[in-house]
């Protein structure tokens, strides 16, 4: 999965706010997971498999770093546009 997949697949959920990504052992699979944290229901997305659990936290750590890069750039998103209602409100 390269970063665009990624993003694509966080950015489809936009009701969820993933704050983790985790790992799960099913079986003999890895199952790599993105995470919502601060839900009460814990919500969760499959992202893909891992051949084993070395690949499985090379991948927790790649796409922690992509997870941690796609909420910072939604947070200045976000901070922008109420910086530019609280302005529109103003000239009112």
């Amino acid at each position: 999965m390269n970063y665009k997949q990624f993003q694509n697949k966080i950015e489809s959920w936009e009701k969820i706010s993933f704050t983790a990504i985790i790992y799960s052992k099913y079986g003999a699979d890895f199952e790599i997971y993105a995470l919502d944290e601060h839900s009460n229901t814990k919500s969760r997305i499959f992202l893909c498999y891992a051949e084993n659990e070395a690949e499985a936290q090379r991948l927790v750590d790649q796409f922690s770093l992509w997870l941690t890069k796609l909420n910072n750039v939604t947070r200045k998103r976000l901070s922008s546009e109420q910086a530019m209602r609280a302005a529109l409100v103003q000239q009112e």
